[in-house]
């Protein structure tokens, strides 16, 4: 039982450390950037996942720290879809909050990539996005390990998550309004 539970989160701590890297250190790396995670998982979400994952890895202005961004999310969907959670807990509307939001601060880190006005000060501001992302799914490590957990045990960590996740997609989309302004850099 043991070894059931500690493989997912081994394997969710590996993906989430240093996804927001910029460069890929290792042969290892450069593959797990260009290859789709294998899904485990059946359920609809993970496989939308994984669909999200492989469409945001096409997209013609996704640099290799997005793509990595993205197959991550896609294992730690799969990773929280095939542990031994109870369904409500898998299924609560604050976890569908959570990958909503997760999904949207991605999509806008890549759309940001090709836009006229981007300057360097704005590509650290979007590479500091998904990082954020990351240390917030963190926080939902602990409730993989306790599979025992009730819904109402763990709605105080799922709100948390949620917060932290939405405070990102928050500056994500007020920083994207600043660089869609007409007014933005003209004078």
């Amino acid at each position: 039982m043991k070894t059931k539970i500690t493989l997912p989160i081994l394997g969710l701590a590996t993906l989430l450390i240093g996804c927001g890297s910029d460069k890929a250190t290792t042969a290892m790396d450069n593959r797990a950037v260009e290859t789709a995670p294998p899904t485990v998982s059946t359920s609809p979400v993970a496989v939308a996942a994984v669909a999200f994952a492989d469409s945001l890895a096409s997209a013609p202005k996704a640099e290799k720290a997005d793509i990595t961004a993205a197959r991550s999310f896609a294992q730690a969907v799969n990773t929280w879809e095939t542990s031994d959670l109870n369904g409500a807990v898998k299924e609560h509307p604050v976890v569908a909050n959570i990958w909503k939001r997760y999904r949207y601060v991605l999509r806008t880190v890549v759309r940001s990539r090709g836009m006229n006005r981007v300057k360097p000060e704005d590509v650290v501001t979007w590479n500091g996005f998904t990082p954020q992302c990351e240390e917030a799914m963190k926080m939902l490590l602990p409730l993989i390990q306790e599979p025992n957990v009730t819904a109402t045990q763990a709605l105080p960590t799922l709100q948390s998550v949620d917060s932290s996740i939405g405070r990102v997609r928050f500056a994500a989309e007020r920083h994207m309004m600043y660089l869609e302004h007409p007014y933005t850099r003209t004078l």
